[in-house]
């Protein structure tokens, strides 16, 4: 017995290619960001000494001041540290390439954990313009992550909109206890 081809789902092939569409902009995102990134790694290094860790706190909630777990709302923290490049000394506060601003309070103090006043490291530094410089080079977690997010939403929508283009997902079309019943009728 021949199966007879189903009709396309149009409802569930304009869903996959939305979804697709919306996972373009995480991906570009991403996949700009990682790639900058990962330019990042081909820089010189210069030895570089970690000034401190400035931690800013913010006007918080005014019912939690004074609080024990949290004492003026959230904060942010910034590390510097300064270097010195064909005998100009410069003074650098970034840590990871192109984050698009999506560091977290938490990645920031845990950098203030791991890099102490006075300690010794390298830093990569763009040779165009020595004050632009990063103490972790590479693709930023954040860009990777967009990069994932993306991905992910563009496969799933080429995934949808390839199974409704074979008639599948039919959300009310009978199903097989319509089909089952239909023929016990009979």
């Amino acid at each position: 017995m021949r199966a007879r081809r189903r009709s396309p789902n149009r409802g569930g092939m304009a869903f996959g290619r939305n979804l697709a569409i919306l996972g373009l902009i995480p991906f570009a995102f991403g996949a700009y960001a990682s790639v900058m990134g990962m330019l990042t790694l081909r820089w010189p290094r210069a030895a570089a000494s970690i000034i401190g860790c400035e931690r800013h706190w913010s006007e918080g909630d005014r019912r939690n001041i004074g609080s024990a777990d949290s004492p003026k709302g959230w904060s942010t923290a910034r590390l510097s540290y300064s270097y010195s490049v064909a005998g100009v000394v410069h003074t650098g506060t970034g840590v990871d390439a192109y984050t698009l601003g999506l560091v977290n309070a938490a990645h920031e103090d845990r950098l203030c954990s791991a890099y102490q006043p006075h300690q010794q490291v390298a830093v990569a530094y763009d040779p165009d313009a020595p004050g632009i410089s990063y103490l972790e080079p590479g693709a930023s977690l954040s860009a990777l992550m967009l990069l994932g997010v993306g991905s992910v939403m563009l496969l799933s929508g080429w995934r949808v909109r390839v199974l409704a283009s074979r008639g599948l997902g039919r959300m009310n079309a009978d199903g097989a206890t319509e089909t089952i019943e239909r023929q016990r009728g009979e």
